[in-house]
């Protein structure tokens, strides 16, 4: 709601608002496509911070639905 209003009042947008130059290096890191896993697996690494390589072991499409199927059934419980 501050800055909000700063950013309608002229003067106080001039006074404390202002731009800034970044150094030419920093637009060399920021150039890039992001990358981001699909799924629920992809969304907790994300919120956790694990890298996609950080996992020991790589996983088939097949044994990662059934990891993601455990996941979910040790977090609602099975069926029954």
């Amino acid at each position: 709601q501050i800055i909000n209003d700063i950013e309608k009042n002229k003067d106080l947008n001039n006074k404390y608002l202002t731009s800034f130059d970044l150094p030419g290096n920093i637009y060399s890191f920021l150039d890039c496509d992001p990358f981001r896993q699909k799924g629920i697996r992809g969304f907790f690494n994300r919120l956790l911070g694990i890298k996609p390589g950080d996992r020991k072991n790589k996983n088939t499409k097949v044994e990662s639905e059934q990891e993601d199927k455990s996941f979910f059934e040790k977090l609602f419980g099975k069926k029954k």
